[in-house]
């Protein structure tokens, strides 16, 4: 189970209007290890895996400076949180441009990923079929395999970090 905070905001975007203490006891009542473990801030993380180098890609968009014109893009491997590409632009929700900057990431590494990983956003839509045509025939069944994996970008957990890291040394 979740938090009492975030079962709150799920109570108020749906309409119910409820206190943040009834449902703080509620959740006691429901989760009492759940509750115990997030006090204690014990909870398991999810344990991330890779097969290895340029396996998996993560990319994403951060729109943080977009109100002063500028669009940044990233991708990142998933094994060695190498930095594949961070550019700067006009617009990072065309898929045009982000395609553009994955063909140039295929070229300077010699081949492209096995999977990539993302949002469902617009500017990401040409990159699963470029893939699917440049990565190489390993025994997998290209048609029936998921070679863009599409996520949260809060799951997204690669590329969310660097963002973080970011963020962090650079503000």
């Amino acid at each position: 189970m979740h938090g009492y905070r975030w079962m709150y905001q799920k109570c108020l975007s749906n309409g119910l209007k409820v206190k943040k203490e009834e449902i703080r006891l509620m959740l006691e009542i429901l989760d009492p290890q759940g509750v115990e473990l997030r006090q204690r801030r014990c909870l398991r993380r999810r344990q991330y895996f890779s097969k290895g180098p340029n396996y998996c890609w993560h990319i994403d968009s951060n729109d943080k400076l977009k109100s002063y014109g500028l669009c940044i893009n990233g991708c990142t491997d998933g094994y060695s949180r190498k930095l594949i590409w961070l550019k700067v632009g006009r617009s990072n929700s065309d898929p045009k441009v982000i395609a553009k900057y994955f063909l140039a990431a295929v070229e300077e590494y010699g081949g492209c990923p096995t999977f990539m990983r993302g949002d469902m956003a617009t500017e990401n839509v040409r990159i699963p079929t470029m893939q699917t045509f440049i990565r190489p025939s390993d025994g997998l069944d290209v048609e029936n395999d998921r070679t863009f994996i599409y996520c949260k970008s809060t799951l997204n957990t690669r590329i969310e970090s660097w963002w973080e890291i970011l963020r962090k040394e650079c503000c």
